[in-house]
């Protein structure tokens, strides 16, 4: 069963229990016990303004604030970054949906928006981050993932290994969702755009409103896509815990099938390298150049 954060029962998830055989990494591991939450000071020309973290609510991720290259003084550009845990990514992008309709209702309801218009969400392409704390076999950690293996002749290959090979090479590309939204604040019409994304175990969400009046709407949605595809491959998350760990699935008894084994093993390289997940205590390393870092420390017991 998947993992989940144990506080998302306010963000409206279902809560799952987990059954585990592997044996934790310590007495006190879980699923995520750390993660580090880096991002770029400066890329494309989008400078980082600000950034905010709440211990006290680590469920809420990251904040941040970019000036966006040639934008209009009034666009306010926000990326939030909080844990979801492991899920199927549809779900992921209806929960992100759904929560995003409903705080626009909830706003409108309460006086704040006027005028709310919610379109449709379509799906978005954009490039993300590759896994980067893939380890090597002497258990360091490796600034980038290693190539995916070449077998040579995949014939002579079972084919349960050879499907599974096909796992390991990781897409530098993803599939999220835009959702155009309207409405009108302190008597002022505005435009707005939110695009989601499920990403190593988080969601990142960009929030970017502008007055109609600065820019034509068709100019809007075109330099903001360019600025999202921009920005999110900057935005990286690091796991520490119980994720990191890979585990097969033996028989009791007889033989273990060399086939079946195998394949497993490269699904398991393969989910750590999607999640981007170490069974290190890890994470405490300095952001790279021109980066900056967040560390989210999970209590024990939330992840369930």
């Amino acid at each position: 069963m998947r993992p989940f954060l144990l506080l998302a029962l306010a963000l409206s998830f279902p809560l799952s229990s987990v059954a585990k055989d592997a044996k934790p990494v310590a007495a006190e591991s879980q699923f995520i016990d750390r993660s580090v939450v880096s991002y770029p000071k400066l890329l494309g020309g989008h400078a980082l303004i600000e950034s905010s973290y709440d211990p006290e609510h680590f469920a809420g991720g990251v904040g941040l604030k970019y000036q966006i290259a040639n934008a209009p003084p009034g666009l306010m550009f926000n990326v939030f970054i909080y844990p979801l845990g492991d899920m199927p990514a549809e779900k992921a992008m209806k929960t992100a949906m759904d929560e995003l309709r409903a705080s626009f209702d909830y706003a409108q309801k309460q006086g704040l928006y006027s005028d709310v218009v919610v379109g449709e969400p379509v799906d978005f392409e954009a490039p993300l981050s590759p896994s980067t704390i893939i380890k090597d076999e002497s258990g360091k950690k490796q600034d980038a993932p290693p190539p995916a293996p070449k077998p040579g002749n995949t014939k002579e290959l079972d084919p349960r290994m050879r499907d599974a090979l096909a796992e390991l090479v990781a897409p530098d590309r993803t599939i999220g969702k835009k959702l155009p939204l309207s409405y009108t604040f302190h008597e002022a019409p505005n435009q707005s755009l939110a695009y989601v994304f499920y990403h190593q175990l988080f969601l990142i969400k960009f929030r970017i409103t502008l007055p109609k009046a600065d820019m034509e709407a068709a100019d809007f949605d075109v330099r903001m896509d360019k600025a999202v595809r921009d920005l999110a491959p900057g935005m990286v998350v690091e796991n520490f815990g119980d994720c990191g760990t890979m585990t097969i699935d033996v028989p009791d008894k007889g033989e273990a099938d060399p086939g079946d084994t195998g394949a497993q093993l490269i699904r398991e390289m393969a989910r750590i390298q999607r999640l981007n997940c170490a069974n290190s205590d890890g994470g405490k390393t300095k952001p790279g150049p021109g980066r900056e870092q967040i560390v989210i420390e999970f209590p024990a017991g939330t992840w369930r």
